[in-house]
């Protein structure tokens, strides 16, 4: 070794290309700048550190070739070698063995050639100006044993006696267990108790006692079917006049030009007019003469065995009615009705002779007998040349006289009776019945067209009771209230349909009748409990009762204790605690009735519960040992302790009458080693081999007082090996570590901590055992758990910094502590 030489890129200069070195000439170290800050108003700068430059290194060398040509070639092959195809390569010194640093070659000086000899200067620029020197590696943490309990799952492992788990926010606690709890809720279960004048109605509810009541409904075929019917029938969701005849013709006159009626005659000459009124027609004529008749006719082929029936009313006899058959013509005065709208009823058996009755009569009013004619079938009115008046049609109906009721038929009846049963009413309520129908007729001011409804009422069987007056909608039902319904007893409602238009019936549409049944005065409920906890801390008697005005609800409670009765109590509130307990009772033999009294004013209201909640709040277990004990954990692994330490966190409110104790052994059976909070663990502390050992950890729980226990929120335990875990940097630079390892438990985080400048290395991850990780602080910042650099970026905290080893000695915490084997790699690095 020649003191002067050096590799770049894995070549030597003189060994691979002959280059002589004949010195390397470098700078103590980089150029420093000062960094200051003039403050104005001061004397002097404010110092902001340095700044280093990167280092140059130069080389001065001479080569001896063969020739001119040779040369050539070797220096072509040197700058191949120095390109190094742009990138830094690595460069020894021969004068510092064992030290690299990164450099690129950056030039060299012009060479002086002398037939075979030449000489020159290579220039290297290093950016970093440290040496790296070698590469070393440490353990900084060592296997580790621990558990740790906080939670319910934590808490259920392992064997509890006379211990739960109690969870307040968020926060969940190993404390005494309690006496059993105990509480009873009814919402719809009144049945369970008792009931006298109560009853639990169709919501579930408790109310006072009364009955079903009964309801009517008729609104469809099927339901007005449902009866005892006469001369009616049930027709599109109606109820209607089953003997109203088929008409050929049926003009209401509503509109009697749309009807086919005509008053083309003598339009030129004629003294008056005919002319559409509100629901029937209007003849006047206004003077009199020649060819000022005034006519409407209605045009048709009319044969024999018809009847036309006409409804008009009139102050005149002038008023004439003409009907044309076949040839044959009859023409009559129709009767003055003094302006009152009447039936007639005008039939022909033959051509021959016409008759004109009143309808309901069978004495004609004229009888007819035809001329001659040869006008076209038709039937109409007027007034004639010499005649004068008015007259109004409000109706003209033409049919087959088959169709048509006896002469002495005025209107037409039709009933139906529908029965109601009250069995299930008891005491009634309010009654009503309630109907719509419509009229139907086209004819004005009709009597005798109407819907009529009357009831009556059957009692015990008996004989039916007389019909009541016609009702209105809307009314009482009479003959409800008086009395007290039950089975066998029942309602009839008589519908009646009548007419005296023999062209339309009146429609019944629904038809609805109600009977409700009122509230008994009074009633109660009660219930006996038992099964109740021994001992009680606490009590609740709640009830939901919605009052209406003139009602309400009272409760009491009676209390058998030893055989002792208690009450009952004075009328409770709800929300109230339960009379006459104390926490020192033993109540597992007693019991507890809950009486319920509903009052009325009114029939028709009803206090009503919808709920009832009796609770009873037990005490702590006293004077009795809770303990757990946790999971036997091996830790033989650990062989030679290096740390070891048991802790807890507990909550004593009262440490007169509560404690909490912790101890350990290394069998199931004990013995049982007791513990001092924060300390080292019995039987396994420093320097202790447990080889081939496996802990367990008892906590016993205690309270003299049933109102209080004590709480153990957390308790952990962590042993770890002996062995040494601080780094020593041989470098005089600051180096780059590689972390890495393997995990040997579970651990919702790890983190290292380097002791001497605080930086911290944290990742928030749900690592198992067997999980790797590594942390590359070198070249760049990377995380990577079990390969995965996603993964260890979306686990790095912000807090995160990255770590450098300090020259000399460095010491690491790893957290938490043996959760697992963790390494450190770094090259030295030289200033």
């Amino acid at each position: 070794m020649k003191g002067y030489s050096l590799k770049f890129a894995g070549k030597h200069m003189e060994d691979d290309f002959g280059l002589i070195a004949l010195d390397i000439v470098r700078s103590l170290g980089p150029e420093i700048t000062v960094v200051s800050e003039k403050i104005p108003g001061r004397r002097g700068e404010a110092d902001q550190g340095i700044e280093e430059g990167a280092l140059e290194i130069k080389v001065p060398f001479y080569v001896a070739a063969l020739g001119a040509i040779d040369l050539r070639a070797k220096m072509r092959q040197v700058r191949a070698w120095l390109r190094n195809a742009g990138q830094l390569g690595q460069l020894e010194l021969e004068d510092e063995p064992g030290k690299t640093y990164l450099a690129r070659w950056a030039g060299s000086t012009g060479l002086e050639e002398l037939g075979g000899m030449s000489q020159g200067e290579i220039t290297f620029y290093v950016p970093d100006p440290d040496a790296i020197g070698e590469t070393a590696t440490q353990r900084i943490a060592g296997l580790g044993v621990g558990n740790v309990a906080s939670t319910a799952s934590d808490f259920a492992t392992g064997t509890l006696t006379n211990l739960v788990t109690e969870t307040v926010g968020d926060q969940t606690d190993l404390v005494l267990q309690k006496y059993s709890s105990w509480s009873s809720q009814i919402k719809t279960q009144w049945e369970t108790g008792t009931m006298s004048g109560m009853m639990k109605d169709a919501s579930g509810f408790l109310t006072l006692q009364r009955g079903a009541g009964a309801t009517l409904t008729k609104n469809s075929d099927a339901t007005f079917s449902a009866g005892t019917l006469s001369n009616v029938v049930a027709s599109s969701n109606s109820l209607k006049l089953s003997t109203i005849p088929k008409w050929l013709n049926r003009d209401d006159l509503s509109a009697w030009k749309s009807q086919k009626w005509s008053d083309a005659y003598f339009t030129d000459t004629r003294k008056g007019s005919v002319s559409q009124q509100s629901g029937y027609m209007r003849i006047a004529k206004t003077g009199t003469g020649t060819d000022s008749t005034v006519m409407v006719t209605r045009s048709a082929d009319y044969t024999v065995g018809r009847t036309i029936l006409l409804c008009y009313r009139t102050t005149t006899t002038k008023l004439r009615f003409q009907v044309v058959v076949n040839g044959s013509k009859w023409d009559f005065n129709l009767p003055n009705t003094s302006n009152a709208w009447l039936w007639y009823r005008v039939e022909w058996a033959d051509t021959t002779t016409l008759k004109c009755y009143p309808v309901g009569s069978a004495a004609p009013y004229t009888t007819q007998t035809s001329t001659p004619t040869s006008s076209s079938d038709r039937y109409g009115f007027l007034f004639g040349d010499s005649d004068a008046g008015t007259a109004d049609i409000s109706a003209v109906y033409y049919g087959a006289t088959t169709d048509i009721p006896p002469l002495t038929t005025s209107s037409m009846v039709g009933t139906a009776i529908y029965t109601l049963p009250l069995d299930a009413v008891g005491v009634p309520g309010i009654s009503t019945i309630s109907f719509d129908w419509d009229s139907l007729t086209g004819v004005n001011e009709l009597a005798g067209h109407a819907v009529t409804f009357q009831v009556r009422v059957t009692k015990n069987g008996q004989s039916p009771g007389a019909w009541s007056n016609p009702l209105t909608s809307g009314s009482q039902v009479p003959g409800i209230a008086e009395n007290t319904w039950g089975p066998g007893d029942k309602l009839d409602v008589l519908v009646t349909l009548q007419t005296s238009d023999f062209g339309y019936s009146p429609a019944l549409n629904s038809l609805s009748l109600s009977v409700s049944s009122a509230y008994v005065a009074s009633g109660t409920w009660s219930r006996t409990f038992s099964g109740l906890p021994s001992h009680v801390l606490d009590s609740t008697l709640e009830w939901d009762v919605s009052a209406p005005t003139g009602t309400s609800v009272e409760c009491w409670v009676t209390w058998t204790i030893n055989g002792e009765i208690h009450g009952p109590s004075q009328m409770m509130t709800s929300g109230e605690k339960l009379p006459y307990i104390t926490k020192e009772m033993d109540l597992s033999t007693a019991t507890l009735t809950v009486e319920l009294k509903g009052v009325t004013s009114d029939p028709a209201k009803s206090p009503i519960l919808s709920r009832l909640y009796v609770e009873t709040t037990p005490g702590y277990k006293t004077n009795t040992e809770g303990s757990r004990d946790a999971p036997g954990v091996p830790i033989g692994a650990v062989g030679v302790v290096g740390e070891s330490r048991i802790s807890w966190e507990e909550e004593i409110p009262d440490s007169a009458a509560c404690s909490i104790q912790v101890f350990v052994g290394f069998s199931e059976t004990g013995p049982w080693l007791p513990c001092v909070n924060g300390n080292e663990i019995p039987g396994a502390t420093s320097k202790t081999d447990i080889t081939g050992k496996t802990l367990y950890v008892r906590v016993v729980l205690k309270t003299a007082d049933p109102k209080i226990t004590p709480r153990l929120n957390r308790i952990a335990w962590k042993l770890s090996q002996e062995i040494a875990t601080d780094l020593m940097n041989q470098g005089t630079a600051h180096a780059q570590p590689y972390f890495y390892g393997t995990f040997g438990q579970s651990t919702k985080f790890f983190a290292v901590v380097h002791i001497q400048s605080g930086r911290k290395l944290h990742l928030d991850y749900p690592f198992k055992s067997g999980d790797k990780v590594a942390i590359d602080c070198r070249d760049r910042f990377r995380p990577e758990i079990n390969g995965s650099a996603r993964e260890g970026q979306k686990a790095m905290s912000f807090d995160s910094r990255m770590i450098e080893l300090h020259p000399g000695y460095n010491s690491f915490e790893i957290q938490p502590a043996g959760v697992g084997v963790f390494f450190c790699d770094w090259r030295e690095r030289w200033l």
